[in-house]
């Protein structure tokens, strides 16, 4: 079943946030893996604003089940809006084209009766 799931988890793991490492983000990674879930993170683009280290993190974390990770589009945007972490903005594209089958049709007051072949 394809799902979404976005979160601020607080972890650190160098896989999506430079060199640290917390417990928290030993147990994503270890998730991540396991259950075979993308992460839709991009590394190195910061979510998180700390101001009392004056630093960035990517605290925040956007994974969802693989079948949908081909459908959707993660990005961070720019200016926290005058917040301390960066909003992101997640899109799906869910576009399916369908074949319709129909079934022949026919024009019954048009039929040659007298003739069915022709």
């Amino acid at each position: 079943m394809p799902f979404l799931l976005c979160g601020d988890f607080n972890p650190y793991y160098p896989t999506w946030d430079g060199n640290k490492t917390n417990s928290r983000g030993n147990i994503d990674r270890l998730l991540i893996k396991t259950l075979d879930i993308t992460l839709l993170n991009i590394p190195d683009i910061p979510i998180h604003i700390s101001s009392t280290y004056g630093s960035f993190s990517t605290i925040v974390l956007t994974t969802c089940s693989t079948d949908l990770a081909p459908k959707v589009t993660w990005h961070a945007l720019s200016d926290p809006c005058d917040s301390n972490h960066f909003p992101i903005t997640i899109s799906i594209n869910n576009h399916q084209h369908y074949q319709l089958e129909t079934s022949p049709r026919w024009i019954i007051i048009k039929a040659n009766w007298a003739n069915p072949n022709h």
